[in-house]
C-alpha cells in the first residue's frame, strides 16, 4: 500500500490515493491531498467538506444529494443549497 506523508506522520492510502482509515482524516491532511490533485480549497469547499464529515460521523453513510442540498440550504442559504452550486 502506498503512503502519504504529512507533518511527520505516514498515512496509508489505496492505489487511488484515498485514506484507508477515514478516522485519521484532518483538515491539514485534506489540504495536502487536494494539492496533490491540483486543487486549492476555498472556504466554499470547506463548508461542504465539513458538512459531509459531520454527516458521515453521525450516520456512517454519505448523504443522498437531495438531503445534502436541503441541509446546505438550511445552514448556508438557498444560493449554496442546490446542485448547480455543488457542481
Amino acid at each position: 500500500m502506498p503512503n502519504l506523508e504529512h507533518e511527520g506522520t505516514s498515512y496509508e492510502v489505496d492505489e487511488e490515493g484515498y485514506l484507508m482509515d477515514w478516522q485519521v482524516w484532518n483538515e491539514g491532511l485534506a489540504g495536502v491531498m487536494a494539492k496533490e490533485d491540483g486543487l486549492d480549497l476555498s472556504e466554499a469547499h470547506w463548508d461542504v467538506i465539513r458538512f459531509l464529515r459531520e454527516y458521515f460521523e453521525k450516520y456512517q453513510i454519505a448523504p443522498m444529494i437531495k438531503i445534502l442540498t436541503k441541509e446546505l440550504a438550511k445552514k448556508y442559504g438557498k444560493e449554496k443549497g442546490n446542485t448547480k452550486y455543488l457542481y
